[in-house]
């Protein structure tokens, strides 16, 4: 993380805070976030390890910056590419 506050523009001013709209945005990912760490580390027989292991661990170090636990980000089936599958076995 930068140490740099963000700078927001909105018709040629400078912002002394986020709009609104990135302010409601960050609430339901912090929401989100809670949620998924909550079900994590209820679900698990380690609820610690659990916690620290998870995608929605904001302080996890080597985390990929760009891999965080958002809306529809990552992994399922669904969506475009998937395996291709080879040949068939013999027989």
């Amino acid at each position: 993380m930068s140490s740099e506050p963000k700078t927001y523009v909105s018709g040629g001013r400078v912002l002394s805070s986020p709009p609104l709209t990135v302010r409601i945005t960050r609430f339901f990912e912090n929401i989100y976030v809670f949620i998924g760490l909550y079900l994590v580390s209820f679900f698990s027989l380690d609820p610690y390890t659990a916690a620290q292991n998870s995608r929605f661990n904001v302080t996890r170090t080597g985390k990929n910056p760009d891999a965080s636990a958002r809306w529809g980000g990552g992994g399922g089936s669904w969506g475009p590419g998937g395996g291709g599958g080879g040949p068939g076995g013999p027989g």
